[in-house]
């Protein structure tokens, strides 16, 4: 909390002017109840009417405000508030939908890498509406939170659209949020920092969250392009999974075979060796979960 100087410098109106801004300040029933929250005593309106004007003007653009995305204040969320321990001041202070924002997202502290799209925050098993879906989603959905609730690895796969990311995110928002030390790693967008980052050697530090957090979603694998030096890297942090016996969820729209294949050719040429190394990893970690349905996206 940044507490800020409120001395507004020499050269203000006349005596009546400062009359007049007291009483403003007196009769404002909103600043009213901000000054009676923070403590300020009655007396500070005539002591400092001039600084307790530059507080209530900041005030005033968050009156009548519906939420963050209509913020005008200077810094989305934070306003200035009186603060009195003797001494009148003012700091820096979330609003209530700042608040309401942080306290939502503070199961994202629990996150060592993620790659969450900021829609799925929010998602969790509990949240699922259940009314209305057929039998075999009901099926794949108890599974999944059974093998959850066990600390069991699954590969979900299937075409797109189906709703693995979706299930997985709601899986790694509740690790997130109860135990902490999780990722959820976008594995194209992985490919191609990790790859980016390997000249610089920043890569170093995601490599070794994600060999040693506690629960990982590797999202969309398969979808990646594939070098020999990423695939080593995989490797490295999959055998070290796989030694560790980590919880390791991945969703796919290949199979065990299909995912074989596109592991076995590189910008290098054919490793069909590698490829065996990864998918046996692979296989240890998890159990193959097909899912299958309708497109649950909307464009």
């Amino acid at each position: 909390m940044k507490r800020m100087n409120l001395d507004p410098g020499p050269g203000h109106g006349s005596e009546q002017e400062k009359e007049q801004l007291i009483r403003d300040l007196m009769q404002d029933r909103d600043f009213a109840a901000v000054m009676k929250a923070a403590g300020v005593p009655q007396d500070e309106y005539t002591r400092h009417p001039y600084r307790l004007e530059m507080i209530r003007q900041n005030s005033m653009v968050c009156r009548n405000c519906q939420g963050l995305s209509s913020c005008k204040q200077k810094q989305t969320g934070y306003r200035e508030m009186p603060v009195y321990d003797g001494v009148l001041e003012s700091s820096l202070q979330p609003c209530r939908y700042l608040q309401d924002k942080q306290k939502k997202e503070a199961h994202l502290a629990g996150y060592l890498v993620n790659d969450l799209n900021p829609s799925m925050y929010q998602l969790s098993f509990a949240k699922i509406e259940l009314n209305g879906e057929d039998p075999g989603y009901l099926n794949i959905l108890g599974t999944v939170v059974e093998s959850y609730k066990a600390g069991q690895g699954i590969f979900l796969y299937g075409p797109m659209g189906t709703g693995k990311t979706y299930l997985a995110a709601c899986a790694a928002n509740e690790y997130a949020g109860d135990k902490g030390r999780c990722a959820f790693v976008h594995v194209p967008s992985f490919s191609a920092r990790i790859q980016s980052a390997y000249r610089t050697g920043e890569h170093h530090g995601e490599i070794e969250y994600l060999q040693y957090a506690d629960f990982v979603v590797f999202d969309d694998i398969g979808a990646e392009d594939i070098t020999s030096r990423y695939l080593n890297l995989l490797l490295t942090v999959l055998d070290r999974r796989m030694q560790e016996k980590k919880m390791t969820w991945f969703t796919s729209n290949e199979d065990f075979r299909s995912l074989e294949n596109h592991y076995s050719v590189t910008s290098s040429g054919e490793d069909k060796m590698m490829a065996k190394r990864i998918l046996e990893r692979i296989r240890v970690l998890s159990r193959p979960v097909y899912m299958d349905g309708k497109n649950r996206r909307t464009f």
